[in-house]
């Protein structure tokens, strides 16, 4: 009798523990899930503060507009704008702002750009402009975006006389040659060696393209 009874004080005392143990582990956890989150939210503070620093140290100079606009940054741009940057201000080999966005693709910068009455067809210290870089990208809608602002379908660098259409084939861009084909480019152009879009295409192995040279 006395040992089922002692047996029935430890079963109780263990189940008790059991008990007390399961809450404070779960109340542990609470804490440290809890604790994680707030963690988290420290360093989204932290990194919202650090990008707004950022920002409120950058100088509205020409060359912070132009490497806003080469990395795609439109807040700096806008802010830039907004302080008055010249538009058109351009780098030591003739890069402007609208060059380096068109160069990298950057839409929304380019349209920004434009919409503050950048120069589409300004050219850099190699006779190049906007239109030609975009070409050399396979990024269509930075071609339109340039093309309905005013872009000179037809212009030819300076060194060589290659067109943006030409720039296009040589690198494969399917999409920026039927963008530029819509819009009229004229595949019958030649280089100063005497070559059209379609040889260009042809050389570097772009046999769609070619196809589609030929048959437009």
């Amino acid at each position: 009798m006395f040992r089922f009874l002692a047996l029935t004080v430890v079963f109780f005392i263990a189940f008790a523990a059991a008990i007390v143990f399961l809450f404070s582990d779960s109340a542990n956890n609470g804490e440290s899930e809890l604790a994680a989150i707030q963690q988290d939210n420290d360093v989204q503070v932290a990194d919202g503060e650090i990008a707004a620093k950022r920002n409120s140290e950058v100088t509205y100079t020409p060359e912070a507009f132009r490497k806003a606009a080469f990395e795609g940054n439109i807040e700096i741009v806008k802010s830039c704008i907004g302080k008055g940057v010249e538009i058109d201000d351009a780098d030591s080999s003739g890069f402007t702002a609208l060059t380096m966005a068109a160069y990298n693709g950057h839409d929304k910068v380019c349209q920004v750009l434009i919409e503050a009455g950048a120069d589409v067809n300004k050219r850099d210290n190699k006779g190049q402009f906007p239109l030609y870089h975009a070409a050399s990208l396979d990024s269509p809608t930075t071609v339109k975006l340039l093309l309905d602002a005013g872009a000179e379908i037809n212009e030819t660098e300076t060194r060589e006389n290659f067109t943006s259409l030409m720039m296009a084939a040589a690198e494969g861009n399917m999409g920026v040659v039927k963008v530029l084909l819509e819009a009229g480019a004229d595949r019958s152009m030649r280089d100063v060696d005497g070559d059209r879009a379609l040889e260009f295409a042809r050389e570097y192995g772009h046999e769609e393209i070619a196809q589609l040279l030929q048959e437009n």
